[in-house]
């Protein structure tokens, strides 16, 4: 006789629904609700008007040796990485955020894609914030 054990999360985080969206962890979720309310700021500077949740970033290197987040003939795909929240504020700014606790941001594979989106949003996008 066969029994499977239902495991919890690879990092024992509680899926957590808001406005009727799945979130990873309830830090995630109170992320969004958070963005949510900034929705009504009166200051530009605060006001979101544009929330993209597990936001996709494709790294490709090209045949230069160039690091882009555009597939190109000859382009060689290194890794796909989900930002949790892509946002973007009513005075045109937009950020990348990260809703991770400390112990995952200490593993060396979101390290190193945070790395590869520093260096790309920084070069490429400079009116991104990270």
């Amino acid at each position: 006789m066969t029994f499977l054990i239902k495991k919890g999360t690879k990092y024992h985080s509680k899926r957590t629904d808001y406005a009727g969206r799945g979130y990873d962890s309830k830090h995630e979720a109170s992320v969004a609700q958070e963005l949510d309310l900034a929705r009504h700021a009166t200051d530009p500077n605060e006001r979101v008007v544009e929330v993209i949740p597990q936001f996709p970033i494709d790294f490709y290197i090209t045949k230069t040796g160039m690091l882009t987040d555009q597939h190109e003939p000859g382009a060689v795909k290194i890794t796909r990485y989900y930002c949790d929240f892509k946002v973007r504020y009513a005075n045109g700014l937009e950020k990348l955020i990260e809703a991770k606790g400390t112990f995952l941001m200490k593993k060396p594979e979101f390290r190193m894609k945070w790395a590869l989106t520093e260096v790309l949003y920084g070069l490429k996008y400079p009116g991104v914030e990270l």
